[in-house]
């Protein structure tokens, strides 16, 4: 079997879905089961699953090998092309890659057969030293599940199943629990809607069990509604409801036929009703509509207005029983008579009690009536009653006119000292007859001021402000004292005070408001005094005094502070600024005097020797007098070197004549590192010489915390933890962990020591492999 522990699974069944998300006719996607024949007769024949998904002409998936008397192998996936005969594919593992240990992968060039759904062509082994180094290959055949013949009978016919595959075996059950046929044909007895389970097997092997549902389908009648056609024309219609198939047909001559359910525009008479589906499945039924008698109007009578008024009349007479009237085809009565209509044309309209109409036009005649020619109207002025309205009239003499709605009535047709408003006009003649009409009169509204805005003045300045809100005809002028107008409505650059605030329009129609602004005081700084610096550190101050309450202090104009006081502060000048809760402010320059101090300069450092107490600590310092120095908080002196140190840490502090101090932190180490050594390389090739690498140092043995190999990519090949070697000893025999040689190549050593000091290093050696 070669070194294959992995290659794939599955596939024992497709159905045909050729051109599901494909831009191929051909689609290859489902589950496939077959066998492959190696070339080498020494070799096992084994079974072979496919699981392929396509998109376009690429095809994914997963594949497995499995010998019938052993377990299965490992999984593989697979990536290739297709074409509309042709399947390519090569296998890997999930991540692309063919470096599994112990395992050689497949490349499959195969042909497509439509009429037994196979796949065959051969397989041979992908060359990857070290993992695959063999040459290997053979003949391979798949084949799937498909249904070739129809899944659609009608109740009552034979039903003639076949199917692709090999070996194939029906049951009743995805449990596989009875078979009920074997080989590719099957005419099951059934008369209703029923699924079977499918499987096929080779060499040994059966797959798992695909349903196939078999539908039948019984097309039938349920019912016909009719509506029968009224009033003569051909205005019946038909509703077929029928069951049994998504995609019916309906008819009702048995030879035209029509997706839709609904015939309309019938006349009376006997039908034939024929329903069928797409695979011929077909019901029929007969049904008849009746063909009902016309109506009439007989005659139509009218009465002629008066006074110009909406009461005339129509009258219809007809020897219909039961019938409706209407003389604007909506609104129906059981009356013949029809008053109170004004002048004009209408058509009258009867219908009986199946819905049959008769109509016809009249005209009711017009009568000589009163009637208001026009309304003149003068509107008011900036909302006073100083407007007006006069009418002339027509129809009669004796005019009497009204502008309160019939209240009063007056001789003339003037109405003056009007406010703006809406009127209902009447005017009456001396026969009685009345007439009424709405007059509106509306002049420009007189401005309003709706609203002033203010923004008060603020730190003292003249920076107050006004804005008017107002509404009016044309284009409003503003002003604030009454004289001098503008047509801006915002006032800025304003003390603060009372102000009557003025507008008017383009007719001078005006309007006042009063408003007034806040005054407001400047923030001032009364002294910013400095103090020096000392020894020099940063260790100045800045104090500020005011009489502003609750102000914020800055002195570098961003960030700010409640407290009025400055702590380590550098030499500098600086300029303060204060600010108050409205976010005035003041600014002052104030200077912060320097002073000089000690400096330390070069600090040299000279190791401990391994496992002594050797060590030196020299200082180097400046200062305007004389210096002293100390070590670790000790007494000072006039030396500047400190000697016979241990490995440590050391704080070294200088001090000049005014006390001012200076200090440094320094670690004194120790040169152990150095009395290490490790080769650069080992031959581990088992001929006894120098198959080993080996440490080597002069103490009788050494704390190793940690020891870790690493390969040229970072990957750790070999560890170890909390060792105690001796001079001499091996760190390391060229294997991996689990004893597996490591290639010719470098490699990198990282150890940690501990040292009986104390002190720790840890350090890094490249070391080449030899074989």
């Amino acid at each position: 079997m070669s070194k294959r522990l992995v290659n794939n699974l599955l596939l024992l069944v497709l159905w045909g879905m050729a051109g599901m998300g494909s831009a191929l006719s051909q689609n290859y996607g489902g589950y496939w089961l077959g066998v492959t024949y190696p070339s080498d007769p020494n070799n096992a024949i084994f079974n072979y699953f496919g699981n392929f998904t396509q998109s376009g002409t690429t095809l994914a998936g997963t594949a497995q090998t499995a010998n019938p008397k052993v377990a299965f192998g490992g999984l593989a996936y697979i990536k290739g092309s297709v074409t509309a005969t042709t399947v390519k594919f090569k296998e890997s593992d999930s991540k692309g890659s063919l470096n599994t240990s112990l395992t050689c992968y497949w490349s499959l060039d195969l042909k497509y057969d439509p009429v037994e759904e196979s796949l065959k062509g051969t397989y041979a082994n992908i060359q990857n030293p070290p993992y695959c180094d063999e040459v290997g290959g053979g003949k391979v055949e798949l084949y799937r599940i498909v249904l070739k013949s129809g899944n659609k009978y009608c109740k009552g016919q034979p039903v003639n199943l076949t199917v692709t595959g090999k070996n194939i075996r029906w049951y009743d059950s995805a449990g596989k629990n009875r078979m009920l046929a074997q080989g590719n044909n099957f005419n099951p007895p059934i008369t209703q809607t029923m699924t079977f389970y499918i499987t096929q097997t080779l060499y040994n092997t059966e797959s798992p069990a695909i349903p196939i549902k078999i539908e039948i389908v019984d097309v039938a009648i349920v019912d016909i509604k009719a509506q029968n056609p009224s009033c003569g024309p051909a205005n019946g219609q038909l509703t077929v409801l029928a069951t049994g198939s998504d995609a019916l047909q309906y008819s009702i001559d048995g030879t035209n036929y029509q997706a839709g359910n609904v015939f309309s525009k019938l006349s009376g008479g006997d039908f034939t009703v024929s329903v069928k589906d797409a695979t011929g499945c077909a019901a029929i039924k007969k049904v008849t509509l009746t063909q009902p008698g016309t109506v009439k109007i007989s005659t139509v009578t009218t009465i002629p207005t008066t006074c110009g008024k909406e009461d005339g009349g129509i009258t219809v007479t007809t020897a219909v029983a039961n019938a409706q009237f209407s003389i604007d085809g909506s609104k129906f009565q059981p009356g013949a008579d029809f008053r109170n209509l004004a002048a004009g044309n209408y058509t009258v309209t009867m219908k009986d009690a199946a819905g049959c109409t008769d109509t016809k036009a009249v005209t009711v005649a017009p009568s000589e009536g009163l009637k208001i020619n026009n309304i003149e109207t003068k509107p008011a002025t900036c909302g006073q009653k100083d407007g007006s309205l006069t009418m002339t009239a027509s129809g009669g003499s004796g005019f009497q006119y009204s502008a309160d709605g019939g209240v009063t009535f007056q001789a003339s047709p003037l109405f003056a000292g009007l406010a703006d408003n809406t009127y209902k006009t009447q005017v009456k003649n001396a026969a009685g007859c009345l007439t009424e009409r709405e007059a509106e009169l509306k002049g420009p509204a007189a401005p309003t001021i709706s609203d002033v805005k203010t923004q008060n003045p603020t730190c003292g300045e003249t920076n107050g402000q006004l804005t008017v809100a107002a509404t009016g005809a044309g284009t409003l002028q503003y002003s604030i004292d009454g004289a001098n107008y503008q047509t801006s409505n915002v006032f800025g650059k304003l003390n603060g005070g009372d102000f009557i605030v003025s507008i008017k329009d383009d007719k001078g129609c005006a309007a006042t408001k009063k408003a007034a602004l806040s005054k407001s005081s400047a923030v001032k700084i009364k002294l910013a005094q400095a103090t020096p610096t000392t020894c020099g550190e940063a260790n100045g101050g800045v104090e500020v005094m005011t009489d502003v309450l609750d102000a914020q202090y800055s002195v570098d104009g961003k960030n700010y502070q409640p407290s009025a006081t400055f702590k380590n502060m550098e030499a500098e000048t600086y300029t303060v600024t204060i600010r108050d809760a409205l976010g005035c402010t003041d600014t002052r320059t104030v200077t912060v005097a320097g002073s000089e101090g000690p400096a330390l300069g070069t600090v040299l450092l000279a190791p401990v020797s391994c496992g002594e107490t050797d060590g030196t600590i020299s200082v180097q310092a400046t200062a305007r007098t004389a210096v002293q120095y100390a070590l670790n908080g000790g007494d000072y002196g006039s030396r500047n070197a400190f000697e016979n140190l241990a490995v440590g840490e050391y704080e070294i502090a200088v001090r000049d004549a005014e006390n001012c101090v200076v200090a440094r932190k320094v670690t004194v180490r120790s040169d152990c590192a150095n009395t290490i050594f490790i080769p650069t390389s080992f031959s581990p090739n088992g001929d006894g010489k120098n198959d080993q690498l080996t440490v080597h140092f002069p103490f009788p043995s050494l704390q190793f915390s940690s020891l870790r190999v690493y390969n040229r990519w970072g990957i750790a090949v070999h560890g170890s933890q909390n060792l105690t070697l001796s001079n001499g000893d091996v760190i390391w025999d060229g294997k991996l962990d689990d004893q597996t040689p490591m290639s010719e190549n470098y490699y990198v050593v990282v150890a940690e020591v501990m040292f009986e000091d104390g002190s720790s290093y840890t350090f890094r050696k490249e070391v080449m492999v030899m074989r």
